[in-house]
């Protein structure tokens, strides 16, 4: 699967060029699948179209090659509907700079921990969400532990520290902790340590 971004001047739109299959034993033809995500802000896109390219690699298709694009139509709303759950991001967590969180990996850039009161926001409406969205949210985690009954927690460091140099180690620095249960959605999101919470003045 291959994956392009393309962003107009204004870092409001992108295409995502998301080449689904090549059928590599039969000279035939290739299929694409073009999806429109529309930008309001870093954190945010949002579904507003899709492009399906058929591009024929010889002047005729056999009997054997029409068959197979049939079956690849027909289940072509499947794969898409499967492709757009796997981008949603619920209304609530949209306002979260998601692309600084995710890349300030292991909190070495000290990015993160500027966005920790940003994150207090956002944590209780994690609850509930299903991993992918937790993925979609705040990227791959820099750690994980996997539990008895197929549950895991996922660790994101929130500062600086000994991880930095070993990505191994448990290190001492704070982390925000996220709970996955049995059946995929979170369970609780917490901290290693207390975080000083600033009201709005």
């Amino acid at each position: 699967m291959t994956k392009v971004n393309l962003l107009n001047a204004q870092g409001r739109f992108r295409v995502i060029l998301l080449q689904l299959y090549t059928f590599p034993a039969v000279e035939g033809f290739s299929l694409s699948l073009c999806l429109h995500m529309g930008r309001t802000n870093p954190g945010a896109q949002r579904f507003s179209g899709y492009t399906c390219v058929i591009k024929p690699q010889t002047a005729t298709l056999g009997h054997k090659q029409i068959d197979m694009l049939k079956r690849f139509i027909f289940f072509m709303p499947l794969l898409l509907c499967l492709l757009l759950t796997s981008c949603y991001t619920p209304e609530n967590l949209r306002d979260f700079d998601s692309e600084t969180w995710k890349a300030d990996r292991y909190a070495c850039n000290g990015k993160r921990k500027e966005l920790v009161q940003e994150f207090e926001k956002i944590r209780r409406n994690l609850y509930g969400q299903k991993e992918y969205v937790v993925r979609n949210v705040l990227g791959k985690p820099d750690q994980e532990e996997l539990l008895k009954g197929n549950q895991r927690i996922y660790f994101y460091y929130l500062e600086a520290g000994e991880q930095c140099k070993d990505r191994h180690v448990r290190a001492a620095a704070n982390w925000a902790e996220v709970r996955i249960n049995a059946v995929g959605k979170v369970s609780e999101v917490s901290y290693k340590y207390p975080i000083t919470t600033v009201k709005p003045g």
